[in-house]
């Protein structure tokens, strides 16, 4: 795979960067060079798909949550969903993290089973429709979890590729997995369950950091939420959203991006008053 590369007027950001919030934000304009050398082809009336990985405990669940409001603000309508799914596989997946998990090829399969029931009934659709689908976790997890249970994430990460939509943005939430740990724990008031172990996180985020996706960003998520929001949304700005504004012929991506960077500079103006 290629090195991270994310859209930007000027130069991209090198793979692997972890963003802060005082990453500056670098909005590409429509007809820049570097943007419209990447969206050949791009349509303007497919939709955008965003996913938040990272292992348990780094608050992708509120930042998932965060940037659906934001949009809903603007007027948008996106899709929210998570995986494992509420599905009959998912809810067999979620209910083996408390009595007890599969064997490591069974629970990879049933994940398999679980995410094409997902793709083939929401997600496809939604993107097909021009909606934004926003994911709390997707295959990356996979590739992860049960890729270290297997052995091979190498392999379970050319499997998923082949046979799921790769996502516009990926924003991994990374987290010493103590901290992460110690999170779960004050949150919920109970003790990590089956796959939330030390051992099984320290596991998942040494391959979570080792994979090479060009659309990952690695966002601080030691930070407070509002701070990971901004880098979140300013990532969001800079890379799907500056890539369909360079290839819209309707104008919705454009009016889009022109409302979320004027929020964007609103949360950051409050922000900086905050800390003086």
């Amino acid at each position: 795979m290629s090195r991270q590369q994310e859209l930007a007027e000027t130069a991209p950001l090198p793979c692997g960067e972890r963003l802060d919030a005082a990453t500056p934000l670098r909005l590409s304009r429509r007809g820049s060079r570097g943007a419209s050398a990447r969206v050949i082809g791009l349509s303007s009336t497919q939709g955008l798909f965003v996913v938040f990985e990272g292992i348990d405990g780094t608050g992708k669940s509120t930042q998932v949550r965060l940037l659906a409001e934001a949009l809903e603000r603007l007027g948008e309508s996106p899709v929210v969903s998570c995986e494992p799914t509420h599905g009959p596989w998912g809810q067999r997946i979620r209910d083996s993290a408390a009595s007890g998990r599969m064997s490591p090829r069974e629970e990879l399969a049933a994940f398999l089973e679980d995410r094409t029931e997902h793709v083939e009934k929401l997600i496809r659709p939604a993107l097909a429709q021009g909606r934004i689908v926003i994911l709390d976790r997707y295959f990356y997890s996979s590739v992860a979890y049960q890729g270290a249970r297997v052995g091979d994430p190498e392999g379970v990460l050319r499997e998923m590729e082949s046979r799921f939509p790769i996502p516009d943005a990926i924003f991994l939430l990374d987290l010493d997995p103590m901290l992460a740990i110690r999170r779960i724990a004050e949150c919920r008031g109970e003790d990590p369950n089956e796959f939330e172990g030390a051992e099984n996180l320290l596991q998942s985020r040494a391959i979570f950091l080792s994979l090479r996706e060009p659309k990952i960003v690695v966002v601080d998520a030691t930070q407070s939420v509002p701070a990971v929001h901004r880098v979140v949304l300013k990532a969001f700005l800079d890379g799907p959203l500056a890539e369909r504004r360079t290839a819209d012929t309707t104008g919705k991506w454009e009016t889009l991006a022109e409302r979320l960077y004027a929020l964007e500079r609103t949360l950051h103006s409050d922000s900086a008053g905050r800390t003086r």
